[in-house]
């Protein structure tokens, strides 16, 4: 997110996948200046605790879950009617890309595996769905609003090439960070994210 302290007004964000709102927690700790905070999440158990932990304060206008709760309602005209979108941040779900799902099954849970065959389903899975989601939304927010930046997180599968390719060429090639550079739990992620100041 290189750069985005550097603007010398409030932002305007928008968060898909928003969670219990992390990137609004890492903004307000960054001390950068939010004007609208605009979060798509589908769970209202977990809006509550996004709602709890991001609280409207003097310095922090609170998160908006008022625009939209579902990621596949979103269209190109939500996106274009938007004020000015400074940046764009979004986590899609990833378990279809999960390279735990080559384990072998634990007790009481059986799949259908085809020897040989990779059983993850990839970008064309229930979940990995919603990554092609994202990518839409990522190429109606750089069209629509030229100077935005985005951050876009989600498991490394670059062991599935098709798939891969299909996000990178979005995305461009993401970096490859593991949790156990910083921690003592191995978990490796991939981030995406553009600052066209930085070009």
């Amino acid at each position: 997110m290189a750069g985005v302290g550097e603007q010398s007004e409030a932002i305007n964000v928008l968060s898909c996948f928003d969670g219990m709102g992390s990137a609004a927690i890492l903004l307000r700790k960054c001390n950068i200046a939010v004007h609208r905070y605009i979060a798509v999440e589908i769970d209202d158990e977990v809006k509550r605790i996004c709602q709890t932990a991001n609280p409207k304060t003097v310095d922090f206008p609170g998160v908006d879950h008022s625009w939209c709760s579902d990621v596949w309602k979103i269209t190109e005209s939500h996106i274009a009617e938007l004020d000015t979108l400074t940046l764009l941040v979004g986590a899609p779900e990833c378990k279809d890309m999960s390279k735990l799902r080559l384990l072998p099954d634990g007790p009481g849970y059986k799949t259908k595996r085809i020897p040989g065959q990779d059983p993850r389903p990839g970008l064309n899975g229930p979940s990995g769905k919603t990554f092609r989601q994202m990518l839409s939304i990522v190429g109606w927010a750089v069209k629509h609003h030229p100077s935005v930046k985005y951050f876009i997180e989600c498991v490394e599968f670059s062991d599935m090439p098709k798939d891969w390719a299909e996000v990178c060429e979005v995305l461009g090639t993401p970096y490859i960070v593991n949790a156990e550079d910083h921690s003592y739990t191995a978990r490796n992620r991939a981030y995406s994210w553009l600052n066209r100041s930085c070009r």
